[in-house]
């Protein structure tokens, strides 16, 4: 189940946000991934984000793509056994986490205290993201849009055996090592890769790109076809383009650039230009398309 909650820097023009996602991870039995006694893991996972824009509207938010700052992403993890932390070092956690990340793009930048039994942070770094979001590229010039900060991994364990567990957490076995793998993946094929597909989905990335390259010719042409319309006494198609534009104005306002930003003949390009992008964007090919290559 997603939580959220939000608070408000001392800079009027940031928004913080927490969004929690808990995930009860299935108990399997393969070969590959498994515990040799019976457990149960909760994996809890915190995204902090930093809204360039303010607003209270949850709703709209969910609009805005989300990057990264400079490619950077902070991951913070716990881990308690039976609500008790600090019994086991975090052998198990690297090398999984690490070639998840691999498999989004990401590369281990910097891991601190690795041999330690306290709370674990690890700097991962993706070497080709988006600097900007594909809709600022779109208008030239900065369109609001979310900043992923950190995840924080909250592991909470439960289990009749708590000292096998322990053991197969500092000696770590295969069916340990994969049982972990599939944890994370968990993780970032349910939740993570839907959620910030610019982040964690170089493959949706990809297709983004090559699906939105032609955007702004579109919207050119279809402004032209306006204005002929307008011109030419055409009321009718011409009411019927305006309505259908104010809709996406008053839909995606939180999507459009500063008023600063913008002249007001600027106004119908750009809001065409946002249309044109949420729709290729939220598109049925995107959206089923493979999100992370195994």
């Amino acid at each position: 189940m997603a939580q959220n909650k939000a608070t408000q820097t001392s800079d009027m023009s940031i928004y913080r946000r927490e969004r929690d996602v808990t995930l009860p991870i299935p108990n399997i039995r393969t070969k590959e991934a498994a515990f040799p006694f019976p457990l149960h893991l909760t994996l809890k996972c915190t995204q902090i984000l930093d809204y360039q824009v303010y607003t209270k509207d949850l709703f709209a938010l969910e609009k805005l793509d989300s990057i990264l700052d400079g490619g950077n992403l902070i991951i913070e993890c716990t881990s308690h056994i039976n609500g008790i932390g600090g019994l086991a070092s975090y052998q198990w956690l690297k090398k999984p986490l690490r070639k998840v990340m691999e498999m989004c793009g990401f590369k281990l930048k910097s891991h601190l205290s690795p041999d330690s039994k306290e709370d674990q942070h690890f700097l991962f770094f993706i070497p080709k993201t988006f600097t900007t979001t594909p809709l600022s590229n779109l208008l030239e010039r900065p369109a609001p849009y979310a900043r992923l900060e950190r995840l924080l991994l909250a592991f909470e364990w439960k289990t009749d055996t708590q000292d096998r567990l322990v053991e197969n957490l500092e000696n770590v076995s295969v069916g340990t090592e994969g049982y972990i793998i599939y944890t994370l993946m968990y993780l970032v094929s349910s939740h993570l890769c839907a959620t910030y597909p610019l982040i964690f989905s170089p493959f949706y990335s990809e297709k983004l790109t090559g699906c939105i390259k032609e955007t702004t010719h579109m919207a050119h042409i279809l402004q032209r076809m306006l204005n002929t319309a307008r011109q030419s006494g055409r009321t009718r198609v011409y009411e019927e383009a305006t309505k259908h534009l104010q809709t996406i104005e008053t839909k995606y306002r939180v999507m459009q650039p500063h008023q600063e930003l913008m002249v007001s003949e600027d106004i119908p390009w750009v809001n065409t230009t946002i249309g044109l992008y949420t729709s290729q964007r939220n598109s049925t090919f995107l959206r089923k398309c493979p999100r992370i290559r195994l």
